[in-house]
């Protein structure tokens, strides 16, 4: 029906996403369940290792932090894609602690994996593979090969990174259209870009 549909045409950036924020309810449900084991197993005559209120605080603090950060990263992206998602979570590495930086920095290296892969694609191959619109290089494929280098391509500066300058951007953009020139109107299918040197 309907919801399998819908979990298909769920974008890469936010796959990602979904599998960061998987990951780190299950790190929290497992601390919970040291706590009820804690708790569970608690003797009288184990009163150094009694959960009492004051452990309990030491425990959840940081990792209720990291929920909260969580619940506001996912309202944020809640109505973007791709590089938006990536520039919406970015805005969010200067805020807090240390532990927090480090927190939102995991979550947007994984978030940005679909987007780098996409980069380098583009880039060594010349090629764009972005059924749901998320990389900030756009292709017309209406526009014939006559034309590519002026018109089949250009960025989408909302899909832009903001972990990407705009200048940077236009590099890979122009990379990638090279490669693309290469294979495609120089009939040298076979060339790819030798990354071992």
């Amino acid at each position: 029906g309907g919801d399998s549909q819908s979990k298909q045409e769920v974008n890469q950036v936010t796959q990602s996403l979904c599998f960061a924020v998987q990951a780190e309810l299950t790190e929290y449900y497992r601390l919970l369940a040291v706590l009820e084991s804690q708790r569970t197993n608690y003797t009288a005559d184990d009163a150094a290792n009694y959960l009492n209120l004051r452990k309990l605080y030491l425990w959840v603090q940081e990792p209720l932090e990291r929920m909260k950060w969580l619940a506001v990263i996912t309202d944020s992206v809640s109505s973007l894609k791709g590089g938006a998602i990536c520039s919406a979570i970015n805005t969010y590495v200067l805020n807090g602690s240390p532990a927090t930086k480090q927190f939102i920095n995991r979550i947007l290296k994984e978030v940005s994996v679909p987007i780098l892969s996409m980069i380098k694609t583009w880039m060594l191959e010349g090629e764009i593979n972005d059924p749901f619109k998320e990389f900030f290089v756009e292709t017309d494929p209406m526009v014939g090969d006559d034309k590519l280098w002026t018109e089949k391509y250009r960025l989408n500066y909302i899909m832009i990174p903001a972990f990407l300058s705009n200048g940077l951007a236009n590099k890979i953009l122009q990379t990638g259209k090279a490669v693309n020139f290469i294979r495609r109107c120089c009939m040298e299918q076979d060339w790819m870009l030798d990354m071992s040197q």
